[in-house]
């Protein structure tokens, strides 16, 4: 490797597979129905103990370490998933704001980058090498390389985001050596300068999973109300993929169940799939091309129930697919709730009703393990949340675990999912670099494509405090034509045009990026005057209205009497849920 992969913007990653919905293979339909990861057959757990060695940087990793024969017995251990950061490492947490931690220019790093080796074996039955292998990472800070066998797979930067790599064409029969370089900081460290703790480390689940050669390779299921709030329709994008071109021919079903288990609508037959061949530019796969093809569906429900976050109604959606002949090849699901997200009349309105904005920012933390956090923990705050009356959660600057939406997709909170982009330092840099522009880009669709058929999540947001530019117009087109059911935000829309500097009132500002009008810290005054005098459709919103780090949180009562007295202002988001404290 060469130290331009990790301080080249232009190069978020290589080796890694599309992203895509949380799909996993079930060989049953109570399976599929069940939706639990840990029911599959075709799911291997990685997370556990793994043999670690703490380098100052990557030039000083040993080049023997990736290789099988490679003696790691003199290593110490690790807990994966952890921040080494908080596991008696000769490296720390770093805590910072708006400044980097290190005074190097963008897009350079510290020679002295801490550079963890992560290393374990795997030994697979028989029956998955006939198949496709699939590595799963949900979450490693910053940038790291994945080996296999001595072989390089492939590079990744989003630290926030998951990362998926197929493994199929470097395993064999018997023992496999997996290598895992992580370094503290890398190119991608300049998007994520966001007011917590810089940790690092494999710190969220890592597993394989399985599929047949011809498989389902991605599901987007709109599930959106009509003004009637009891007729559902499915709108769903179905991706296939194949390995070998004798599978050409193939069955795909739909169905859908209610929260009973039972069957509410299916296709009336499977319907008939060609996987036609992509065009030669295409990566080779075991020698072949890969093969794959996309449709679409669309369904109607004469009678649903509507999901909300009072009352968060959900249905089970399975997919199987067959050969020609009818056998199950794969089977897979996902969870989806009827929902009608609008803005009319300077009112964000959830299945036609407006809905006042009771939110928090909330950081992934716990106290103990950093940005590792449990599903207990997870649990525990949606409680305190509804206990104490909140219904909106902004997930504070970067995408969550995927087990956090399933959890409010279950319990009922509103969601504003945020990119995994910060450049506070550099505020107006990044936006405008052409050289982080696929970076914008990445992060933005491995934010949306993991977390595409989760309920609770009504608005993407493009980011936190990185200015606007090009970069963010871009984005929002990608979204805009992706997913036309969800509404978009962008604070640093609303902004004067250089620097973090006061708002702009501008009627129709950043409209192309933002759907609601959210600037930070606003008055009271402003935001009255704002909804009052400004002739702009959007409601008001702020994305961040109250700071509650230390002794603050003023005029909350001030806040609330305009909130519910004034047309146009609907709530906000409170800085911030929990004290990022470490014990």
């Amino acid at each position: 490797m060469s130290k331009k992969e990790w301080e080249s913007p232009e190069l978020p990653g290589y080796g890694r597979l599309s992203p895509r919905a949380y799909l996993y293979p079930f060989e049953s339909r109570s399976q599929a129905l069940n939706g639990k990861r840990q029911d599959s057959p075709w799911i291997h757990n990685l997370n556990g103990t793994w043999s670690f060695l703490l380098h100052d940087s990557p030039q000083s990793v040993q080049l023997e370490c990736y290789t099988e024969i490679f003696d790691d017995s003199s290593w110490g251990q690790i807990p994966v998933p952890s921040n080494w950061t908080l596991e008696e490492q000769d490296d720390k947490p770093i805590y910072t704001n708006i400044r980097m931690p290190f005074s190097e220019s963008i897009p350079h790093v510290p020679d002295k980058n801490p550079t963890g080796v992560y290393r374990r074996k795997i030994t697979l039955s028989p029956n998955w090498l006939k198949r496709r292998t699939i590595i799963h990472f949900a979450g490693v800070e910053s940038c790291f390389f994945l080996y296999l066998n001595g072989t390089k797979v492939g590079m990744s930067k989003d630290s926030r985001s998951p990362v998926e790599f197929d493994l199929s064409p470097y395993l064999h029969e018997g023992e496999n050596s997996l290598v895992v370089e992580v370094l503290r900081w890398c190119d991608g460290s300049f998007l994520e300068d966001q007011d917590h703790w810089w940790m690092a480390g494999i710190y969220r689940d890592v597993y394989l999973y399985s599929t047949a050669e011809a498989y389902i390779e991605d599901l987007f299921v709109k599930a959106t109300l009509d003004s009637d709030n009891t007729t559902g329709k499915i709108s769903a994008e179905i991706g296939l993929g194949c390995v070998d071109a004798r599978l050409e021919i193939h069955q795909f079903q739909l169905e859908i169940y209610d929260k009973k288990g039972h069957k509410v609508m299916a296709l009336d037959k499977p319907i008939l799939a060609n996987v036609v061949p992509i065009p030669k530019t295409a990566h080779e796969y075991h020698g072949s091309t890969l093969y794959n093809n996309r449709f679409d569906l669309e369904m109607t429900l004469d009678h649903v129930n509507a999901w909300s976050a009072e009352k968060p109604e959900l249905y089970t959606v399975i997919a199987t697919l067959m050969d020609e002949q009818g056998e199950l090849l794969e089977m897979t699901s996902t969870r989806v709730g009827f929902r009608r997200f609008e803005i009319k009349n300077k009112e964000l309105l959830i299945n036609g009703q407006p809905v006042l904005i009771k939110g928090v920012n909330r950081h992934e933390h716990d106290e103990f393990r950093g940005k590792t956090t449990s599903r207990e923990l997870m649990i525990q705050d949606i409680k305190l949340l509804k206990q104490f009356n909140f219904n909106a959660v902004r997930c504070a600057h970067y995408p969550n675990d995927n087990l956090w939406y399933d959890l409010c997709d279950e319990y009922g909170l509103y969601i504003m999912e945020e990119a995994n982009i910060e450049s506070h330092d550099y505020y107006d840099t990044t936006c405008r670099d052409p050289r982080y522009s696929f970076a914008y880009l990445d992060r933005v669709m491995r934010m949306v494509h993991p977390k595409k058929n989760h309920a609770c999540i009504f608005q993407w947001s493009l980011g936190n405090e990185s200015g606007y530019g090009p970069n963010h117009d871009m984005v929002a087109g990608y979204l805009r034509g992706l997913d036309d059911s969800r509404l978009l935000h962008y604070e640093g829309a609303v902004r004067q045009k250089w620097g973090q500097g006061a708002t702009d009132f501008t009627p129709g500002k950043g409209a192309w990026v933002t759907d609601t009008f959210g600037p930070m810290y606003p008055t009271i005054e402003d935001m009255v005057n704002w909804v009052e005098q400004v002739d702009d459709p959007r409601p008001y919103i702020p994305c961040e209205y109250s700071h509650a780090m230390g002794n603050s949180n003023g005029s909350l009562d001030e806040y609330w009497h305009a909130f519910k007295s004034v047309h146009g202002l609907q709530g906000g988001f409170i800085w911030d849920w929990v004290d990022q404290g470490l014990a």
